[in-house]
């Protein structure tokens, strides 16, 4: 397998920058976004290996994000 490719999401954006250093080394930031919907429609269209997920963000329950990017994209949520 190559460089995973990562989709960050988090309504924060001093952690988005956070995850995105610590991470970066390792992984392919492929996105970030920072509410629900955007998270919905990035995965769909970057199709991650991985997304790492807020438990609390705006805009959509996050129970109702995690099944639509289960469904859409069939990949790890984190």
């Amino acid at each position: 397998m190559g460089v995973v490719r990562v989709l960050l999401a988090d309504d924060h954006v001093l952690l988005l920058g956070a995850f995105e250093k610590l991470l970066a080394d390792e992984c392919s930031i492929v996105g970030k976004v920072s509410d629900g919907r955007a998270l919905v429609e990035a995965a769909e269209r970057l199709k991650p290996d991985v997304i790492v997920l807020d438990i609390s963000m705006k805009q959509i329950k996050v129970k109702t994000t995690a099944e639509l990017i289960q469904y859409a994209v069939r990949h790890h949520i984190v």
